[in-house]
């Protein structure tokens, strides 16, 4: 091979040597580009997974608040039920009290009635005695007039005994305690008459 060829044949070497150089370059450039995007897709990686893990703590703060929450809720209900057990309680309590009310005004309405009947003899009597017996009439009318000022206040009394069941259990005792009073000062008038009476029919007799 003369020396022409030999250099043509270098030549061409070194140009596909060049060609493939430049071709190299080009994949580094290549690699390099895809490198760099790659640090950017990690970069994004690394910021969402940041991102999620302030999301993850956030609902972890969250979780907690309605952990705390659904305590306060589970405190709130156990005492809204012990508040109820207690108006339960309370409601039983005044239902008793309202039925011994009712006995008490049913033993009452049979005094009254009594009281009644006891007021018709004694009219029937006082009827029998009217003649000569004006003085009698004054005090007989007195009883009476007396006896209607009781009924009446008998009536108020009874009623504000009813109004009084649903304020409280002490007002009702007190009530009771003065329709006793009243009833035993009733007692003793309906003895006093009784006794009157008696001394009337014997004077008549």
């Amino acid at each position: 091979m003369d020396n022409a060829k030999f250099q043509e044949l270098v030549l061409q070497q070194l140009q596909v040597l060049l060609e493939g150089q430049k071709g190299l370059r080009e994949d580094v450039a290549a690699l390099q580009e895809g490198q760099k995007a790659l640090r950017e897709d990690v970069a994004a990686l690394q910021e969402g997974q940041n991102a999620l893990r302030e999301d993850v703590t956030a609902l972890q703060e969250g979780q907690k608040a309605l952990r705390e929450d659904v305590a306060a809720l589970q405190e709130g209900q156990k005492a809204l039920r012990e508040d109820v057990a207690a108006l339960q309680e309370g409601q039983k309590a005044l239902r008793e009290d309202v039925a011994a009310l009712q006995e008490g005004q049913k033993a009452l309405r049979e005094d009254v009635a009594a009281l009644q009947e006891g007021q018709k003899a004694l009219r029937a009597d006082v009827a029998a005695l009217q003649e000569g017996q004006k003085a009698l009439r004054a005090d007989v009318a007195a009883l009476q007039e007396g006896q209607l000022r009781l009924e009446t206040r008998l009536e108020n009394e009874v009623i504000e005994q009813l109004r009084a069941l649903f304020d409280a259990r002490e007002v009702q005792l007190d009530v009771n305690n003065r329709i006793f009073a009243a009833l035993e000062s009733i007692e003793k008038k309906i003895d006093r008459l009784e006794l009157e009476t008696t001394y009337l029919r014997l004077a008549k007799g």
